[in-house]
């Protein structure tokens, strides 16, 4: 799920059994703008559901981990603006080559080139890896990390090609300028600065625009939901459950010195009941998002959560 500068809402939703996903996009109070159940993206897959993100330049990108597409909508109607696929002819590196198949998340950068996450073809003594690999919008494999804005001295080129050749095991091993890594369940996410976020189970990972690393911290909870939620100020928000069914919403400070409950639990007082699929609103709020049409929407500036009841009858009765 996300949420546009203006606070309209992406997210795709299962119709029922054997009927196709719908991606859906609502106005900030939940009218329906536009639905698009057309899409071959199937949120039952073994890498988990559809993967959405959006341009700056108002597109909405969508990708199912099992197909070879890449959807561009414009996110103002839901209109097919262009597909992307894979060539249908690829050498002996296939790895090198454009595919959203066997990824397990993408973001985009604000220069609206795609950052993928995704099993890759090679393998080395301790077996397979996963790529980060960068692209543009028409399927061209670019640097991952610019050397020219990263301004390199000498030290970090041997850095840099010391940590293209070394994959560690966990992204909190990651190194500066990173390739990629062994851990299976990686979530992206871009903040609008470039910085990059990995989120796997508790383990958080933020690095700069140029690829050196800032933080590699584990978060204090037994598991986190979703992808982390980035705010200007450069802020991480993640949704981490813990024991006795406390689900809380964590806030990470830019540099990662500093992880606090920005929302706490209901057990201690707070307003979350569930977990799920978080995004940020514009004037600093959070939206949850979950399964039997749970839409939870917190208020910071008065702690108090409101809660639609009705939301499936939302779909239902514009569909």
């Amino acid at each position: 799920a996300l949420q546009d500068e203006e606070g309209n809402f992406f997210f795709v939703i299962e119709s029922g059994f054997n009927e196709p996903p719908m991606l859906i996009s609502t106005t900030p109070d939940r009218i329906l703008r536009w639905k698009r159940n057309d899409l071959a993206i199937d949120p039952r897959t073994e890498r988990g559901h559809p993967k959405i993100a959006l341009t700056q330049n108002k597109r909405l990108l969508v990708t199912c981990a099992d197909r070879s597409k890449l959807y561009i909508l414009e996110a103002e109607d839901g209109e097919t603006a262009a597909i992307l696929d894979e060539p249908s002819i690829v050498g002996e590196s296939p790895e090198q080559y454009f595919s959203m198949r066997n990824i397990f998340d993408f973001g985009i950068f604000p220069d609206n080139t795609l950052l993928l996450y995704r099993i890759c073809n090679r393998k080395d003594q301790y077996g397979s890896f996963y790529d980060l690999q960068r692209f543009d919008l028409n399927g061209n494999l670019l640097p991952l990390w610019d050397p020219a804005a990263a301004n390199l001295s000498f030290f970090e080129k041997v850095k840099k090609l010391f940590s293209a050749s070394s994959i560690p095991h966990s992204i909190l091993d990651m190194k500066d300028f990173p390739v990629g890594s062994r851990e299976t369940d990686v979530r992206l996410t871009i903040g609008i600065d470039g910085s990059v976020y990995l989120l796997s189970f508790i383990r958080l990972v933020k690095l700069t625009p140029e690829g050196r690393k800032l933080y590699a911290i584990e978060l204090p909870c037994h598991y986190t939901q979703g992808r982390a939620a980035v705010n200007e100020q450069g802020e991480a928000f993640v949704v981490g459950c813990r024991e006795e069914d406390r689900v809380e919403i964590l806030k990470v400070s830019p540099d990662g010195s500093n992880v606090t409950a920005a929302v706490k639990s209901i057990v201690d007082g707070g307003p979350l009941e569930y977990d799920g699929v978080l995004t940020l609103s514009p004037d600093g709020g959070f939206s949850l998002l979950g399964y039997s049409d749970r839409w939870i929407d917190i208020k910071t500036n008065q702690n108090e959560k409101q809660m639609n009841k009705d939301s499936r009858s939302i779909f239902e009765s514009n569909t």
